[in-house]
């Protein structure tokens, strides 16, 4: 008896339950506006690079009179090298004789 006087509540919250929120009305949805603007982009151009300075090769030839003299200059060359690089400065020493 007592379980027949409870199947209408249980019934009637059911319902409700499953119902969910689907009885009260749904609220407005905002209205989205969607536009496309056309932007112009920036270019930035970068300077041009400074044109090389090209000189006229020195040629020098090596012969057994003068060959002290060279192997003097290349001494030199690699401890002006040897002596830059201690302080952490970065020097390229060419060739060019």
């Amino acid at each position: 008896m007592f379980l027949t006087q409870l199947k209408r509540p249980a019934l009637l919250s059911m319902i409700l339950l499953s119902s969910a929120c689907s009885l009260l009305p749904e609220p407005p949805k905002p209205v989205i506006e969607i536009q496309t603007v056309t932007v112009e982009a920036k270019i930035t151009h970068p300077n041009l690079p400074r044109p090389i300075d090209l000189k006229e090769p020195e040629w020098k030839v090596v012969s057994k009179a003068n060959l002290e003299e060279f192997i003097n200059i290349l001494y030199l060359l690699v401890f002006l090298q040897y002596f830059y690089s201690k302080f952490r400065r970065r020097v390229y020493i060419y060739f060019i004789f």
